[in-house]
């Protein structure tokens, strides 16, 4: 027993040193690889320490205040009680992110619902293995009480007494949703703007796998993800390559958005699906007229059909970044301009929030 006490207290101390770090790991580490490691100080056991009254306090002795104190920056020779560094699973580290999926309904992908049982009600026959015996005990008691029984011994039970837990049944909707990633790897994206695009969409990618089992207490789901990368044109990746591909080439937005548009009308009748849209770019864009024509697809062709339409901005080192204005504006619409989110990374320590910021719609005023 106090083995498994020692063991929960540790686990404890670990969550507390994940939460605590969570940020600072994301925002610099590349999780990508999948090695998580958490620094946990030397655990310190309470106990009494008796105080000596005759000795000073913090902030006795000679001098008068604001006094420099000696300082010696030479090498020390005491010792010190060093920490442990403990690896710990992607799952933990995104467990403790105060995140959610917006705008999610019970769209169901097929049409369908599934059968639901649930073991709260009482029969008076069953199986051994659902016997009830608390509510046996008691109605045993109830009779040998009515007949005049002493109670002072335990009756002995009949079959009548027997009370056996049995399913109530209820249909639910099977819920489905699909995210579609789209990543900017044209040449303008720059290997360090291209680490923050990858952490960011890595976690935000991560997080949504990872909460798939625990929106199961709301609906039953089925969920697609599809990785979409472009320069100048646009094609459709795995996971693997959409993380790790190399930059280069020009930009074309509007290619990576039509691409989209198609996979998800075709794949993903919005009617059926939740379609959670999430673009990673610099936002330097080829020119006003793509600007134009991203924006048209925007507000006519993705917003309509999208639960949710994210876009992530790095800052760009050599371009202007103008194509948040795009998207800034098309969150004016009434109405669909609500469905939009957006995020901006100026360096590695905004890539944590960036995340929550995707997943977080602005209330209407």
């Amino acid at each position: 027993m106090s083995m498994e006490l020692d063991r929960g207290r540790f686990r404890e101390i670990i969550r507390g040193e994940i939460k605590k770090n969570a940020r600072r790991i994301i925002n610099n580490d590349d999780i990508t690889s999948g090695r998580i490691i958490v620094p946990i100080q030397r655990i310190v056991l309470p106990r009494f320490r008796y105080g000596h009254h005759s000795m000073g306090g913090v902030g006795s002795g000679e001098g008068e205040t604001g006094t420099p104190l000696d300082y010696d920056a030479t090498a020390g020779d005491e010792k010190v009680d060093h920490g442990l560094e403990v690896e710990v699973s992607l799952d933990e580290l995104l467990d403790v992110a105060d995140w959610d999926l917006p705008n999610f309904q019970p769209k169901s992908p097929h049409d369908m619902e599934i059968l639901r049982r649930h073991y709260n009600s009482i029969h008076r026959s069953g199986i051994s293995g659902l016997l009830d015996r608390k509510r046996t005990l008691r109605e045993t008691l109830k009779r040998a009480a009515a007949s005049g029984y002493d109670l002072s011994k335990l009756p002995a039970q009949r079959r009548e007494d027997r009370r056996y837990r049995a399913p109530s049944t209820h249909q639910e909707k099977l819920a489905g949703y699909a995210v579609i990633m789209i990543g900017d790897i044209s040449a303008s994206v720059e290997n360090e703007q291209r680490a923050w695009i990858r952490n960011a969409s890595y976690g935000l990618s991560s997080w949504l796998s990872h909460k798939k089992g625990a929106r199961r207490a709301k609906f039953e789901q089925q969920s697609n993800e599809v990785y979409i990368v472009h320069d100048a044109s646009a094609k459709e990746v795995n996971r693997s390559t959409f993380f790790h591909i190399t930059s280069g080439g020009g930009t074309r937005i509007s290619a990576g958005y039509e691409l989209a548009e198609k996979i998800a009308l075709d794949r993903f009748p919005p009617h059926r699906w939740n379609l959670y849209f999430f673009h990673f770019s610099d936002g330097d864009n080829w020119d006003s007229g793509d600007n134009e024509r991203c924006s048209k697809i925007i507000r006519e062709g993705l917003l309509p059909i999208a639960s949710l339409f994210g876009y992530c901005q790095v800052k760009s080192k050599s371009g202007t970044g103008q194509f948040m204005g795009v998207v800034e504006s098309a969150q004016k619409q009434p109405e669909l301009g609500s469905r939009i989110t957006t995020a901006r990374i100026n360096d590695s320590s905004d890539i944590y929030n960036s995340i929550g910021a995707l997943l977080k719609p602005k209330k209407a005023a």
